[in-house]
């Protein structure tokens, strides 16, 4: 059975952390897959801010990913679709929590160019 990416949902749980801001649930039909992360990169010149990993289990030494693509292009369309989705709603829940300012209330005459 191939899966659409588009036919995918995706829910976040944001969290109060700057570096692990939010946790994930794949919707994928009536099915759901939980225990995605979105965290921030620890690259600084890397294009975007933040990285989304997929459930995975401690073994051993190492860990076990419980959700993986056979094909990397794929996990790549769902990790970009999941992450614009998250900056959308990350930006409006932290200006609900009031951590970042709505856009009518920045004062244009007090930004520095």
């Amino acid at each position: 059975m191939r899966i659409d990416v588009n036919e995918l949902e995706f829910k976040f749980k944001f969290r109060d952390e700057q570096d692990f801001p939010a946790t994930m649930v794949l919707t994928i039909g009536q099915f759901e897959v939980r225990g995605f992360s979105v965290r921030k990169t620890q690259y600084k010149d890397n294009a975007k801010n933040f990285v989304l990993f997929p459930p995975a289990s401690k073994a051993g030494k190492g860990w076990l990913k419980i959700f993986f693509t056979d094909d990397k292009n794929n996990w790549k369309l769902l990790e970009e679709k999941a992450l614009k989705q998250f900056d959308r709603e990350h930006t409006d829940y932290l200006v609900k929590e009031q951590i970042l300012p709505k856009e009518d209330d920045i004062n244009v005459d007090k930004i520095i160019f």
